[in-house]
């Protein structure tokens, strides 16, 4: 995490933030322009400050009036206390350094469960750069509890049922204004919420990851259907640098085999990827073709009906 680790914080700023975190005690509800009078510190650095307190959920900010005011969410009285609370916590520069922090922890304490989506894409691809305003993990049913408990510990505060159509729970990592959503066993029917379309539980339960391929498949059956400027990106890269269509395939039709519902989903899809590298890929050209080889390749051995095939318009 290179020098955002919190706990890597020297004596002497636990000692100013503590000044800092005491002030708001004191005054209970304080402005930006208060504490700064009252703190002698530069403005620079009581942003800082409030950064590292609200990240390690101590306060929390709120707009009234034109105003940012400051409160306690946690109130510690000795220094000492204060100081191990603090070093307990993390900062992080990007929503991907959250991703691999807690896909460790994942891994350490052996749940079943996994990165997804976006972040799974940027682990397996390294020319992959886009940056991403939330994370999806997927987990088992039985392993939620600890998945959550994990989360908690790690100061990722839950904020309720996920209101996207995939997702089932959404929590706050609240120094980058971002999200965790969990999707538990897959992705959610956009109708029968109670059923898993893309069912993930079974490679999670075997105790093997979630690959690449599952990710990008997972973009092709994004409903109504996937954002082109930023999962088309995704896929994109995916398919340019490492991705194995073979495996997306074989992927899409046990999925559609089941749900053949979403067989316009996947064809709407594919062409939302080549619309995408029409009109907003940053790819070489070399890159551009290998895509559009691939989508060609999907389009053809995908189980979807000839009509649909044919309107979907690749680039030759």
């Amino acid at each position: 995490m290179g020098d955002t680790l919190v706990q890597n914080l020297t004596d002497r700023m636990i000692n100013s933030l503590f000044i800092t975190y005491r002030n708001i005690v004191i005054k209970r509800r304080a402005t930006i322009e208060e504490l700064l009078k009252d703190s002698h510190v530069k403005r620079a650095q009581l942003y800082k400050h409030l950064q590292i307190l609200k990240a390690a959920k101590f306060i929390k900010t709120f707009r009234y009036e034109r105003k940012t005011y400051v409160v306690v969410t946690e109130y510690v009285a000795d220094k000492n206390e204060f100081a191990e609370k603090l070093r307990g916590s993390k900062l992080f520069d990007n929503i991907y350094e959250v991703a691999f922090y807690v896909k460790d922890k994942i891994k350490e304490y052996e749940l079943e469960a996994d990165l997804f989506g976006t972040a799974k894409i940027h682990e397996a691809i390294v020319e992959h750069n886009r940056m991403t305003e939330d994370i999806n993990i997927v987990v088992t049913r039985r392993h939620y509890k600890y998945l959550d408990l994990l989360l908690r510990s790690l100061r990722f505060s839950y904020n309720g049922p996920s209101k996207l159509l995939y997702a089932d729970h959404t929590y706050l990592v609240p120094s980058l204004r971002a999200e965790i959503l969990v999707l538990i066993n897959g992705v959610k029917h956009p109708i029968h919420k109670d059923r898993r379309f893309y069912n993930l539980a079974p490679v999670l339960e075997a105790r093997k990851s979630i690959t690449l391929e599952h990710a990008v498949a997972g973009k092709f059956l994004a409903v109504p259907k996937m954002r082109r400027k930023v999962d088309g990106q995704d896929v994109a890269d995916a398919l340019a640098f490492g991705a194995d269509v073979r495996k997306i395939v074989d992927i899409l039709n046990k999925v559609l085999e089941e749900y053949p519902e979403f067989k316009e989903i996947v064809a709407r899809n594919i062409q939302e990827v080549e619309e995408y590298l029409k009109y907003y890929s940053e790819l070489d050209p070399h890159s551009v073709h290998q895509v559009r080889f691939y989508l060609k390749y999907i389009l053809e051995k995908v189980n979807i009906p000839k009509q649909l095939k044919s309107k979907i318009s690749i680039f030759p």
